[in-house]
């Protein structure tokens, strides 16, 4: 029975991750003989200097050498999520050059992980300028300029998020007056699966393998359009396509609606018009469930690959499941789910 031992960084100017190991009789470690049996694991890091984030990015280390994601630890969100706040969750940055917390809007409708302007003087030489294409804001493709830099590294909980080699960086932070620093894209939520339990108020990372799947409500499978999840959902008859984007959030609003869609609610007397551009239902039967007191917004989106937005208000309605390694979206509706 060969025992496993764990040899501290000792090379700090090795290049990438070395594991080495030895079993032979005699070998030395550091000047130490080891006992016949023991198999020496010795890791050799790119560290230029012990980082204070060391500890907790270890804790992850079994589950990276067995090709797995580490998975955070269960958060608690605030009650007002899905009820016209954001879902946000406290992030760790860490840089070359400094460590701090931001509070990171999840957003499954964004394709990147950004970060507000001002984190650039910590996040090294800047790898380039961009013309961010913000997803369908107002129904149209909107410019902004963005710039790119080496993603930093990005804690919840202590566990290291596994996210793209780079993020950008924007002042549209700043500019909306938005208490939040950073989005948390698709680039780093596609290999999670991600259970928002409005009800309890937790939001919780679950191995998408383990799932019971028979008690998380309707499956609806995503596909992607342009890098951001898409579910097909039945409203009055109609087969009409969403974009899932938990960063919609304009109040106690559900989604969005085609025109001829809305005119046609109207002419039925399924909808009324509340406000200039917003319409309510009463009762709206959505792919076999029936809702109560929603609201959608009449746009027209010019890619016609979709039709419309659902977003986290009518999330907040269910405790939903966004399984992205399994590809499927759960709704499963919550005891008071008919208009908050």
């Amino acid at each position: 029975m060969f025992k496993l031992k764990l040899v501290q960084p000792f090379f700090r100017q090795a290049s990438g991750l070395v594991l080495v190991f030895a079993a032979l009789l005699g070998v030395h470690s550091r000047g130490r003989l080891t006992r016949r049996g023991t198999v020496i694991l010795v890791v050799l890091c790119s560290c230029s200097a012990a980082h204070p984030s060391l500890g907790a990015d270890t804790n992850g280390l079994a589950d990276r050498l067995s090709g797995r994601v580490a998975l955070p630890p269960e958060q608690t969100i605030p009650e007002s999520v899905g009820r016209g706040d954001p879902l946000v969750l406290p992030i760790r940055v860490s840089s070359a050059k400094e460590e701090t917390s931001a509070l990171f809007r999840i957003d499954t409708g964004a394709t990147v992980t950004m970060l507000d302007k001002s984190f650039e003087p910590t996040l090294g030489a800047r790898l380039g300028k961009e013309q961010l294409n913000n997803v369908f804001e107002n129904g149209r493709k909107r410019m902004e300029k963005a710039h790119r830099y080496a993603a930093p590294k990005l804690y919840v909980g202590g566990v290291r998020l596994k996210t793209g080699d780079t993020i950008l960086t924007s002042d549209t932070f700043a500019s909306a007056g938005d208490r939040c620093q950073g989005t948390l894209g698709m680039d780093c939520l596609k290999h999670y699966c991600i259970q928002v339990d409005f009800a309890a108020h937790k939001a919780r990372f679950l191995e998408s393998d383990g799932l019971k799947r028979g008690t998380l409500g309707r499956a609806f499978p995503i596909e992607y359009v342009n890098r951001v999840p898409v579910v097909s959902l039945d409203f009055l008859e109609r087969n009409l396509r969403f974009i899932v984007d938990t960063g919609f959030t304009p109040g106690a609003l559900d989604g969005t609606l085609p025109p001829e869609f809305i005119a046609k609610a109207l002419q039925n007397s399924a909808a009324k018009e509340v406000a200039n551009g917003w319409f309510s239902f009463e009762t709206m039967e959505i792919s076999g469930e029936r809702y109560k007191g929603l609201s959608f917004e009449k746009l027209q989106i010019e890619d016609g690959a979709v039709q419309g937005f659902i977003g986290l208000y009518f999330m907040g309605r269910h405790m939903v499941t966004f399984d992205f390694p399994g590809k499927t979206l759960y709704l499963r509706p919550a005891v008071l789910a008919s208009g908050g």
